[in-house]
């Protein structure tokens, strides 16, 4: 799996900073409208959410999985045939629909081949193999693309296919995860056992306050650097679009370098006060992005990549702490549900952070944007302090990890 996950992990890093460039500066789509389209498909992503977390726990998430990535595959190469915005937006919902189909099922299929306490440094190596291929792929962006040369846009895409290919066939080779525990138990039937249901995720409040948290501060955190940095810099701040390849270098170069020290730093920490830090973080790199707005040369593009690896910082905390939390919560039968929720919150933030990012910056407010992200950040760091009295020690993390 974490061969699969580095093999498409550089292949995205090839293009994700560069679709609201792609869309804008190739296709001649106006800013706002290729904000919408990246709203549009974390929108279509939320009709797939809900089932997909049904299947994944009446079938397992392997077969699931599998779909998503086939499906990713295709809209993936689907991109170089973009010319408008209504073929944007056809493309967008089938990569949607594919997207919506990874997550959950590979953190339920992680969540279940380690111990329970095992989960957050499984989460937290899953994210340093993601960002390590993102980073990889972000530098070999930067060489390959060329603004004059829309080929070569296409190129990244259809190597980006490629590597969304290639993790299909890793999975295809893999053993059926279907345990309902860590040691590997299946029902008597070799099947997973058909019952639960999305009622009892809406009772359980904790879950509840949790995703509406995370939801704010992933508004104002990932779903806004993804749709915000690239117009902000090449368009706001006239910087180069080769610019951005090293930028999220820098960001996943700190990922790589830190994620195993950070691991080891957090285990039997409060969870809640971790992610407490992990907002004020993301608001005080927001900070180093507008103080950085209006320097001369690359002053944009130096601050900005300070901001990111002080962003990066919060990222190696949240990525083993948030999806440890939401498992540590679910109840077996319903631990593909509970996972799908948590990539709700993700597919909701990034429908309304892009639209809003876009709204603020092709009305030339980028320091009003970047104020409104700053608050948001903060208000989720008083939302998180309140968390900590709503979990067991067990789920907040206050226990000894052997």
């Amino acid at each position: 799996m974490f061969l699969g996950l580095l093999l498409n992990s550089l292949g995205s890093g090839l293009t994700l900073p560069l679709l609201i460039v792609y869309l804008h500066q190739i296709h001649g789509i106006s800013i706002l409208s290729a904000s919408l389209v990246i709203a549009w498909m974390s929108v279509a992503g939320l009709v797939g959410t809900g089932p997909v977390g049904a299947c994944t726990d009446r079938f397992g998430p392997k077969p699931v999985l599998i779909f998503g990535l086939l499906v990713q595959t295709i809209a993936t190469a689907s991109w170089t045939l973009v010319t408008s915005v209504h073929s944007a937006m056809l493309v967008g919902l089938l990569s949607a629909i594919g997207q919506s189909a990874t997550w959950a099922p590979q953190a339920t299929m992680l969540s279940r081949v380690v111990a329970p306490e095992e989960r957050q440094r499984i989460f937290g190596l899953q994210f340093m193999t993601l960002n390590l291929g993102l980073g990889i792929g972000g530098m070999l962006s930067a060489v390959i693309v060329n603004i004059d040369n829309p080929a070569t846009f296409q190129h990244l895409y259809l190597f980006d296919a490629c590597s969304y290919f290639l993790y299909f066939i890793i999975m295809l080779s893999l053993p059926n995860v279907l345990a309902k525990d860590a040691v590997g138990q299946e029902d008597s039937d070799g099947k997973e056992e058909v019952k639960g249901s999305y009622r009892e995720l809406l009772a359980d409040r904790t879950l509840i306050y949790f995703s509406l948290t995370c939801l704010t501060l992933l508004i104002c955190g990932y779903a806004s650097v993804d749709a915000g940095i690239a117009p902000l810099l090449t368009i706001y701040s006239d910087q180069s679009v080769k610019v951005l390849g090293p930028i999220w270098a820098v960001n996943t170069g700190v990922i790589v370098l830190g994620q195993i020290y950070f691991i080891k730093r957090i285990e039997g920490r409060s969870r809640s006060r971790m992610l407490q830090i992990v907002s004020l973080l993301w608001a005080l790199s927001w900070l180093l992005v507008l103080s950085g707005l209006h320097t001369p040369g690359y002053g944009p593009a130096i601050m900005t990549a300070f901001a990111t690896a002080v962003f990066a910082c919060g990222e190696m905390i949240w990525s083993p702490v948030g999806p440890a939390i939401f498992n540590d919560l679910a109840p077996e039968h319903l631990r593909g549900r509970y996972n799908a929720i948590n990539s709700l919150t993700w597919v909701v933030s990034g429908s309304i952070g892009p639209a809003f990012s876009g709204l603020m910056l092709n009305r030339s407010l980028a320091h009003e944007w970047l104020a409104a992200l700053i608050i948001g950040c903060l208000v989720s760091a008083v939302l998180m302090g309140n968390l900590r009295k709503k979990l067991t020690a067990e789920q907040d993390g206050r226990v000894e990890v052997i």
